[in-house]
């Protein structure tokens, strides 16, 4: 075995005579110090039944071996183990390869264990001179995979590591020594028992990356240090300017560090492998050293030609008191990264409001500029903050009117219309107000009124393109307020022209690129899925707040009506943590919709409830993307597959209350028309079911070209009046794969009893379809369907896992233990799983087994613990 240092060789050999004795070897165990001495090689001799050698030669010192050893008696078979060969005497190896030649035909296993590259030519040497004789397993230890990594800290911490825990394991470089070293500070620093190790940063990290960096050379850990200060990249003409010497003179450093796996050099450049190694070699210097450092780098970057954003940062990292000469620097530096390098235009901003005190004649030029750089990345609780601050008010009219329309759309992209469209009209009320000013306020206002008063916003676009006509340079964003007018009306044909229109126009002002999502949303809920694509495809000219956010929901939303279910779940749970982080609600009850559809497909009702309460919060705050009854729709549908029959009937009653919404709720997603005829007629709601078929019907009538309309309608006609060809027709017109499996399912649902190979024929159609989209919850209950009509459908998935523990449960027990924590007995669990109580009985006991607990009240304390 060779291993980088902290590979773990001498654990696997431990590990290994472990082993070997419980399989009936005797284990002899050398330990490197006992190889020292050429002389004796007693340490093997004896134990193996070998005549001491005899030593020929006093100026070599290497003994010779009698010719007989190869024949000594054995007990039993035996297992040699010896750890760091490289540190064995010349002449006690040379011994001990004639011991393993001789002993070839004995029951002897060798295990050799050497580091890579500290004298491994002894082990290479050996292999060499008794390869062919017997036979050989070289085993290289590399790093640990990213998997296997997280496993090891997930055992160690009781939980999977996240955020900044995991980005310190991932600096381990998977060397399981410092992964085992970083995750014991972790739980050595946890302050309380009840506190949670994943969330805490250990404080010996720092001491732990010095002692790495200590077995480099002293030169490598100075030049290193002065590399984490210029930043993550490498660039040797830098480093070397900086310190005064020559590239060739850097030259062998640089390698030492690369080959320690410090540095990684991708194409013609170099980067620190990890940001935690590089911060904690930046914080191991005095505060004093590391200033003057970045004041140097400052100096001489701000000589170069194109480096003013790097010497700006450097700049004001370092700075120790601030001059108009920084200020202007400062704010020419934020304005050129604004566009290009919006995240670091965002930390040379923050660093000048921190360092320019309030009283300065420029501070509220900067405060002008900070909103307008977080009003592109976030959080724009920062710009909302900012907006208030009594600095402004020395800005000139331009300049003011420009922050109060970025203000404006800080508010419109957090949710709160009402202050957007305050801040809009003050800017609209301003003569002084230069014209694109105008025009980028105009749109916010319009958005703004979109979920205020959609009468007053139509007025208000039809105002603004009767003024500016077809040739205005921000007609996108118009169309698309016009195009979900139109689609909360239910004018799917008028929303479908307008969105299309609106998704083929230039986007002028990047800050106003939100306006083309809604229609982008649209065009997939009718099934142009390839339109969409298009769009979606095109190079983002927008912030990054939109581009994090909505635009990744619209992505997410796409996924989920092409069928794919998972993909679609990792783009939505990306879009709303960015969200969250950057303080966005716009597009957000589109996401929590998607999620709450999609766990309730794959039988996950924990995700559902989590994604309706998301859904709840996030609709006050995205009344341009969804109405209040959506609310109400999803919560009858997560209900539902709780078997909660009185909310069921309650958001039924609502719904049926606001009917007026019906059409717009109807286009929202091509399942919910046979969704809520289906429920209407279980909770004997009829009047409501018939309503839906109605409404349904004008939609599709209204766009005969739509097939995710026809075959929404077909399908709740079908359901309503029992028509096995209006759901055939269903199946067929259908866009959404997992819609087009649901009419499958009804359609074989009202097929005559006496037609079972159809009904076989359909329910198969069906179950495929299911399991392509990855609706677990659909698909069982299709297989119980089949199961009474005596057919069998295997199921299982095969995938490696652990044998015990969370981890080792399949997604079945996991349902089942999920449920059985939410206190359902097994015949309810069975009803909700569709699976009879005998099979989730077995499923119970094999998570008992697992998880080694012995009753329910056990597994709540082990879930707790977990």
């Amino acid at each position: 075995m060779t291993g980088y240092r902290g590979a773990g060789r001498t654990r696997l050999l431990n590990a290994a005579g472990e082993i070997a004795r419980a399989e009936g070897f005797e284990v002899l165990d050398v330990e490197a110090d006992e190889l020292l001495d050429s002389a004796p090689l007693a340490v093997v001799s004896v134990p193996l039944h070998i005549p001491e050698p005899r030593v020929e030669a006093a100026e070599s010192g290497a003994s010779e071996l009698p010719d007989d050893i190869g024949t000594a008696p054995r007990t039993g078979p035996v297992l040699v183990a010896l750890d760091d060969l490289h540190l064995a005497h010349q002449d006690a190896l040379a011994n001990l390869r004639g011991v393993v030649r001789r002993l070839a035909v004995q029951p002897v296993v060798w295990l050799l264990s050497s580091p890579t590259g500290d004298g491994s030519h002894h082990l290479e040497q050996l292999l060499r001179s008794v390869r062919g004789r017997v036979a050989i397993c070289e085993m290289p230890l590399r790093p640990l995979s990213d998997g296997a990594v997280r496993e090891l800290a997930a055992e160690m911490l009781g939980g999977e590591p996240s955020g900044a825990v995991e980005e310190l394991i991932r600096s381990a470089d998977g060397n399981p020594k410092f992964v085992v070293s970083i995750v014991e500070g972790l739980l050595d620093d946890v302050p309380a028992p009840d506190a949670a190790p994943t969330d805490v940063v250990p404080a010996h990290f720092r001491t732990l990356v010095t002692r790495r960096i200590q077995e480099m050379s002293p030169a490598a850990h100075g030049v290193l240090e002065v590399a984490a200060v210029l930043g993550s990249s490498v660039v040797p003409d830098d480093l070397a300017r900086m310190l005064g010497v020559t590239i060739g003179s850097l030259t062998p450093i640089l390698k030492e560090a690369l080959a320690a796996r410090i540095l990684v050099a991708e194409s013609d450049q170099m980067f620190f492998r990890h940001r935690a190694i590089r911060q904690a070699l930046v914080d191991g210097l005095p505060v004093p050293i590391r200033a003057a450092v970045h004041r140097q780098a400052a100096e001489m970057f701000l000589a170069q030609r194109g480096r003013l954003v790097e010497g700006a940062l450097h700049l004001v990292r370092g700075a120790r008191d601030v001059d108009d000469v920084t200020v202007e620097i400062l704010r020419r530096a934020t304005e050129a990264a604004r566009d290009t390098q919006p995240d670091m235009g965002a930390e040379l901003i923050r660093h000048g409001l921190e360092l320019v005190p309030s009283t300065h004649d420029k501070f509220g030029s900067l405060a002008a500029l900070a909103i307008d750089v977080w009003g592109r990345v976030g959080p724009l609780s920062r710009v909302v903050e900012l907006g208030a601050d009594p600095s402004l008010r020395s800005l000139g009219p331009a300049q003011a009117a420009e922050t109060r329309s970025r203000l404006a759309i800080a508010h419109l992209m957090q949710g709160d219309a009402a202050a957007a469209l305050a801040a809009a009209e003050q800017v609209l009320a301003d003569g002084r107000s230069p014209a694109a000013v105008r025009g980028e306020a105009a749109l916010t206002r319009l958005w703004a009124l979109l979920s205020q008063d959609g009468d007053l916003a139509r007025a208000s676009a039809d105002e603004l393109d009767e003024r500016d006509g077809p040739a205005a340079t921000d007609r996108g964003p118009r169309l698309g307020v016009l195009a979900a007018l139109a689609w909360r009306a239910g004018d799917a044909a008028e929303a479908l022209r307008l969105s299309r229109e609106a998704t083929q126009q230039a986007v002028a002002n990047p800050m106003t690129a939100h306006g083309c999502h809604p229609p982008v949303l649209i065009l997939t809920s009718l099934g142009r899925f390839d339109e969409a694509e298009e769009w979606l495809a095109k190079p983002a000219d927008e912030p990054a707040v939109l581009g994090g956010s909505v635009r990744r929901v619209a992505r997410g939303h796409l996924l989920f009506a092409r069928g794919r279910l998972g993909a679609a779940e990792a783009e939505l749970s990306a879009a709303l943590a960015f969200a969250a982080r950057a303080g966005v609600g716009m597009g957000t009850s589109v996401a929590w919709t998607v999620l709450a559809m999609g766990a309730v497909m794959r039988g996950d009702p924990g995700g559902a409830a989590r994604s309706v309460r998301g859904l709840l919060a996030a609709l006050p705050v995205d009344g341009g993307y969804a109405r209040p009854q959506l609310g109400e729709l999803i919560r009858a549908r997560v209900a539902e597959a709780e078997d909660d029959r009185r909310t069921v009937m309650e958001m039924l009653d609502r719904i049926a209350a606001g009917a007026d919404a019906l059409p717009g709720l109807l286009l929202q997603h091509p399942s919910h028309a046979a969704w809520l005829v289906r429920a209407s007629l279980a909770c004997g709601r009829g009047s409501l079911a018939e309503r839906v078929v109605a409404v349904a019907a004008d939609l599709a009538a209204h766009a005969p070209d739509v097939d995710t309309l026809a075959g929404s309608a077909a399908h709740a006609r079908g359901l309503l009046l029992r028509r096995p060809d209006a759901l055939g027709l269903a199946v067929e017109r259908h866009v959404d794969p997992w819609c087009r499996a649901s009419a499958a399912e009804d359609l074989a649902g009202a097929l005559p009893s006496g037609d079972q190979q159809r009904v076989v024929e359909v329910l198969t159609t069906a179950l495929g379809l299911y399991g392509d989209v990855g609706a677990e919850r659909d698909a069982a209950r299709i297989r119980k369907k089949l199961r009474g009509l005596g057919i069998r459908r295997r199921h299982w998935k095969y995938a490696s896992r652990p044998t015990s523990g969370w981890e080792s449960l399949t997604d079945k027990e996991r349902q089942v233990a999920d449920l059985a924590l939410q206190g359902l007995t097994n015949q309810q669990i069975a009803g909700r799983l569709f699976l009879s109580p005998h099979t989730v009985a077995f499923h119970l006991r094999q998570v008992f087994r697992k998880l080694e607990v012995h009753s329910r009240l056990e597994l709540v304390h082990h879930a707790a613990g977990h």
